[in-house]
């Protein structure tokens, strides 16, 4: 069916270029006779004449189809080129939601002698959330020009998930909940941190993509401090103090009337050299964490970069590693760092703060 619908838009594209071919080849061979008549004149400058207005019309005629035959086609409602395309996705798709594929049963029926159609049997946990799952899956199959709906098949109540192409059913899905095994979950220690005053766009996907997410902001002062932490004040707030070595349990002193109980960030040996004189300088109820082994990741490379790290770590997390991320975020990367996110919580990942030591 789909290759049938990607044969007919060829063939339209054919058609239109076969149709202006004949007409050209009927112009060109209009433009011969009237050469012939101009030859049987015995007029050597029109017979020259002719030969190149016929020059003319026929790489006219070459440079038409060429552009009729390489031309993109006009936008469509769908990229689909082939079914397995769909296969690839929803497998892709049920992975990151961590169905393992021993849950996955695939069967197949003809439909109407023309294609063969998939029909999935999944098993989910029984608190899988069947809703976001059909709307995340709808929100891939949208850009091939599919549409994804849910229909309850009783009486046992079960959510079967079709979906349309070109007004025919191509796939559908069974979700069969089950209290055989639970979705196992693992947590990934991260925060983000912020070098920089943020602006509001940064501010305002932070508190909407990833609420309760640990930051650390990277302050000199305590004026950067406040300024930067009130927009977070929903957030674990650690301080990454940005000073020189001695500088250091002024810099912690003057914490302490931004938060009650201030949390540091130690990042490297100097630091850690000196952690009890900035403990103590910070207070009794303050608390620091050792960032010397932490993964910086950034967004600064690029997209794939940053993807590339942030598999690598989750990876880990899931094998039971107990090392901690710390992203550096932008206006540029926020949007790349929240979906990615997005994916990996399908498949279990919890966001845990680091492990926060007293003095």
């Amino acid at each position: 069916m789909v290759q049938a619908a990607v044969c007919a838009t060829c063939n339209n594209r054919l058609s239109k270029i076969y149709f202006h071919g004949f007409f050209l080849c009927i112009f060109t061979g209009d433009m011969i006779n009237d050469d012939v008549d101009f030859e049987d004149d015995g007029n050597p400058d029109d017979r020259q004449t002719s030969r190149k207005i016929l020059i003319g019309f026929l790489l006219a005629a070459c440079m038409v189809a060429g552009l009729l035959l390489f031309q993109p086609p006009g936008n469509s409602d769908s990229s689909l080129t082939s079914l397995d395309t769909i296969d690839s996705l929803l497998t892709r798709e049920l992975s990151f939601f961590n169905i393992p594929p021993n849950r996955i049963r695939i069967s197949s029926q003809m439909a109407g002698g023309v294609f063969e159609r998939k029909i999935y049997n999944v098993d989910v946990p029984s608190d899988f959330r069947k809703t976001y799952f059909h709307m995340e899956l709808a929100k891939r199959l949208m850009p091939l020009g599919i549409e994804l709906f849910g229909v309850i098949e009783f009486p046992d109540r079960l959510l079967r998930l079709v979906m349309i192409y070109e007004n025919t059913v191509i796939r559908s899905i069974r979700i069969n909940p089950t209290t055989a095994y639970e979705l196992p979950t693992y947590p990934a220690e991260l925060m983000l941190t912020i070098a920089s005053r943020p602006g509001s766009d940064l501010v305002a996907a932070i508190r909407r993509e990833i609420p309760g997410v640990p930051i650390a902001l990277r302050v000199s002062s305590a004026e950067d401090a406040v300024a930067w932490s009130s927009p977070f004040s929903s957030h674990p707030l650690f301080f990454w103090m940005d000073a020189q070595t001695d500088g250091l349990p002024s810099l912690a002193r003057s914490l302490r009337s931004v938060a009650p109980r201030p949390r540091y960030l130690l990042m490297d040996a100097s630091q850690m050299n000196i952690r009890d004189l900035i403990m103590q300088s910070a207070g009794r109820n303050a608390g620091w964490i050792d960032g010397r082994n932490a993964l910086i990741i950034s967004d600064k490379a690029g997209r794939m970069k940053l993807e590339q790290d942030l598999g690598r770590f989750f990876r880990d997390a899931r094998a039971g590693s107990t090392g901690f991320a710390l992203i550096e975020v932008s206006e540029r990367g926020i949007g790349w760092l929240t979906e990615n996110l997005h994916d990996h919580k399908k498949g279990g990942m919890v966001i845990t703060t680091p492990v926060v030591r007293l003095p």
